[in-house]
């Protein structure tokens, strides 16, 4: 009876004194664990800023990402850090990279679940070179950064006058706009129809396209034709009866079907 007594009397001592040490541990514990979620919250809070600097989009042809970041930033004047809890935040990234020349349309600005911002971009194509020095223009005759290569591209051999905008405005000459306009219509086919590289005129309005071995008399941009001329949907659909062009000089503008004749070629 003394032996289970005194062993009652010390569990008592131990519950007695076990509770509060059990109970602070629980407490420590759970502060613990709080401080842990409230630093993630917190950590969490940091993502409301965005240093414009770690926006994630692709980068134009000859740009790297820090380089178009930076020069999009300077033509928008914005600053270095952006709150996303602004809901005009992501509308003002969206206008401020549609003033970079070589963007063609801002697809969305989005902001992902683990707070970063992606903008989604459609950037314009390189499509003619023109002018003494050479620029670039697209296929709506929208000229483009100095830095836009014209390796590879169709040269503008007519004389034109100089863009007097700035990147990422219409070059205001219209032989420039009419032949950016049929060498964009054509540029899937330019390849296979052996005009890679080309040279192109414009004369009285009508866009010829040439090589040492080849020619392609086109006739006026599309929605300017002529009356006795054939629209550029039919044009185009007369392509495909052409497998090259090598040799010949082809006639696509007459509206009862393609003329050809031979091309003479004055040099290998």
């Amino acid at each position: 009876m003394r032996r289970a007594r005194k062993a009652r009397t010390s569990l008592r001592w131990l519950l007695q004194l076990g509770l509060p040490l059990l109970a602070g541990a629980m407490l420590f514990v759970g502060v613990f664990y709080s401080g842990r979620l409230l630093g993630e919250r917190l950590k969490g809070q940091d993502k409301v800023v965005l240093y414009f600097s770690d926006l994630e989009c692709e980068s134009p042809p000859g740009l790297s990402h820090a380089e178009f970041l930076h020069e999009v930033q300077y033509l928008a004047d914005l600053p270095d850090r952006l709150e996303l809890l602004e809901g005009e935040t992501p509308a003002r990234i969206a206008r401020a990279l549609a003033l970079h020349p070589w963007v063609a349309k801002v697809k969305q600005v989005k902001l992902s679940s683990m707070g970063a911002v992606r903008a989604e971009l459609v950037f314009r194509e390189p499509i003619l070179a023109a002018g003494a020095p050479a620029r670039v223009v697209d296929g709506s005759g929208i000229l483009l950064p100095r830095g836009a290569s014209t390796k590879g591209l169709p040269l503008l051999t007519t004389k034109v006058v100089p863009p007097d905008g700035p990147p990422g405005k219409p070059w205001a000459d219209v032989r420039v706009q009419a032949a950016a306009q049929v060498v964009g219509l054509l540029r899937p086919r330019l390849d296979a129809l052996g005009l890679t590289a080309c040279r192109v005129s414009v004369r009285d309005g009508e866009v010829t396209l040439e090589t040492d071995r080849c020619r392609l008399l086109w006739g006026r941009p599309p929605e300017q034709e002529k009356v006795d001329e054939a629209q550029a949907v039919t044009k185009l659909r007369r392509l495909p009866e052409i497998e090259s062009l090598v040799g010949w000089e082809w006639d696509v503008r007459p509206t009862n079907g393609i003329k050809k004749q031979r091309f003479p070629t004055t040099k290998k």
